[in-house]
């Protein structure tokens, strides 16, 4: 497949050399897109290099490059040898694989590979591995128009609590849904075989505004979690509206969800839409002190509220709950927030979250009786980039909570879900989650570590009551019972995680990188039946060479 690669390039960089108005290897070329950057190494250098910026939005991410463009291009300068000319050398090490540019349009085009290979000695198979393969392109149509695609086939086998998660063991949810990038089949021994497709087309006619479209994910928020909208699920259709002024970065979010659900299949299986309608408005109060506000409807057809999109909702600053009742129904799945963050000094950022799906004054009183309508999430933390005047040492350290029946609602067609995965934090609702995350970046070595902890709850189907663990279950199915719905109880077990990678980059433009990693995972403290429920602990280790393409999250 390289060497197609290869001969298909070669005629393309010959006759890009004969034309005089295109200039090749321009390593100021990514600085010309405008479109959204999701990947969780690239938010830490670009959290470094923007911590003292009196008015950067650093809890709207994916950033777009014209806002951090010069940062990212300029973050490994020192292994781009621009001396050599040598084209297998500079392809290697510091150069997109093919990179064409003219004065009006321009396209960059990479491979992506993940290929690993480990063992997990507390999984029956003991042998995992990863094989992906697939290329990305970016380019640019004008001043105003870029875009970038994706596209990715992979099999894999995993450890064994991950393959809990993939398949849905545990709770009545059936269908695979792989590393929370796509839905999967069953491969060999154990294996999932699955593919992926993302992309986006970007405009930007001014310096107020941004539309984008696309297949993709968002996140809102500064940590490494969100209780609002996080990155870890599958992408979905998305519009996206981004307007700038003054201190003020207001976010429309247009979503398309899906209900995989069985139950609601239609014809032929096609899964049934969730729509959603999102605003996120982030203000710089000062130049340490940010406050944001979050709020989203979910509705569906299946839920008997709308044969599909409602044209009402695409009114930018309306509050919804009104709204609803105008339009004449009042089921769809309401989530607000707020937010806030303070620079305390140079980089060291302190932040929080809060975010209600439902609100009752008697519930509130009854709190302390554990009143299962004070459905809340929270998220405290401290984030250092620059940690220490150390360059590259970035170290965040958080705690987040979900009460019980957070995110879900009155089935699968209204829960706070896509494909089966919760949109917010991937743990679900109904625990305690403190974590400390390092990312030290410096000349072309990369290490991460990551430990997590913390109580949470279990669902164990629709054959018991609902404890309000796994947002896809209907929160009437309670029994009756209104109290006695605490964090982490009601049949749950604490989790111990820890992840370590270290990496050494070879190729600046595209991230290419040689690494290797651990995961050491407990779980202790379960007050889950045995014959119901069996503790997946994990011992995995993994060597591998990665082109990185996004987020792969596996601590959960």
């Amino acid at each position: 497949m390289l060497k197609r690669l290869f001969l298909i390039a070669c005629p393309v960089l010959l006759s890009a050399q004969s034309n005089d108005s295109i200039t090749l290897f321009n390593p100021d070329f990514g600085t010309q897109y405008d479109f959204h950057i999701l990947n969780w190494d690239d938010r830490v250098l670009m959290e470094e290099k923007m911590a003292e910026e009196d008015n950067f939005h650093s809890s709207v991410f994916p950033y777009r490059t014209s806002e951090v463009g010069e940062y990212r291009e300029s973050r490994l300068n020192h292994l781009a040898d621009t001396t050599n000319t040598n084209w297998f050398h500079r392809k290697l090490f510091y150069q997109d694989f093919i990179n064409v540019v003219g004065e009006d349009y321009g396209i960059s085009v990479n491979p992506i590979v993940n290929f690993q290979f480990g063992q997990d000695n507390q999984s029956s198979w003991g042998t995992t591995y990863l094989n992906i393969r697939g290329a990305h392109a970016k380019g640019r149509i004008g001043k105003n128009v870029s875009f970038r695609t994706t596209l990715i086939e992979a099999q894999g086998r995993f450890p064994a609590y991950q393959r809990r998660l993939f398949t849905g063991q545990n709770n009545h949810y059936s269908d695979q849904r792989i590393l929370g990038l796509a839905p999967g089949k069953d491969f060999g021994n154990f294996g999932h075989d699955f593919r992926m497709a993302t992309g986006e087309v970007s405009y930007t006619p001014s310096k107020f505004f941004n539309f984008s479209a696309g297949h993709g994910n968002h996140f809102f928020g500064e940590g490494y979690r969100s209780m609002f909208l996080s990155d870890h699920t599958m992408p979905y259709g998305f519009f996206r509206i981004e307007t700038t002024f003054w201190r003020i970065k207001y976010i429309n979010l247009y979503s398309l969800y899906n209900n995989a659900d069985p139950a609601f299949r239609g014809p032929g299986g096609v899964n049934p839409i969730k729509y959603t309608s999102s605003h996120y408005l982030s203000w710089n109060v000062t130049n340490r002190w940010n406050v944001n506000l979050f709020e989203t409807l979910l509705w569906s057809a299946e839920a008997g509220q709308s044969s599909g999109f409602d044209l009402n909702f695409l009114n930018p600053v309306i509050m919804y709950r009104p709204l609803e009742e105008m339009r004449g129904f009042s089921g769809g799945n309401i989530l607000i927030g707020a937010g806030s963050s303070y620079r305390i000094y140079k980089g060291l950022k302190a932040y929080g979250q809060f975010a209600a799906d439902e609100f009752s004054i008697n519930a509130v009183r009854a709190f302390n009786e554990g009143n299962w309508l004070n459905m809340f999430a929270w998220q405290i933390g401290l984030k250092y980039p620059q940690a220490f005047g150390i360059t590259g040492l970035y170290i965040l350290a958080e705690h987040n909570a979900a009460r019980p029946f957070m995110y879900s609602h009155t089935g699968t067609p209204t829960s706070y879900t896509h494909h089966g995965l919760p949109l917010a934090h991937p743990w679900g609702a109904s625990f305690r989650e403190t974590l400390l995350h390092v990312n030290y970046q410096r000349k072309g070595m990369v290490f991460n570590l990551l430990y997590s902890f913390g109580p949470r709850s279990v669902d164990l189907g629709e054959d018991v009551p609902n404890n309000g663990a796994d947002p896809l279950r209907n929160y009437n199915q309670r029994n009756g019972v209104d109290n006695g719905f605490f964090i982490g109880e009601n049949g749950g077990f604490t989790v111990h995680i820890l992840q370590a990678r270290a990496g050494y980059i070879i190729n600046a433009a595209t991230g290419m990188r040689l690494e290797a990693g651990i995961t050491i995972r407990r779980e202790t403290n379960v007050t889950l039946p045995s014959n119901a429920y069996t503790p997946l602990p994990a011992n995995a280790f993994f060597v591998g060479l990665n082109i990185p393409f996004g987020n792969m999250y596996t601590d959960f």
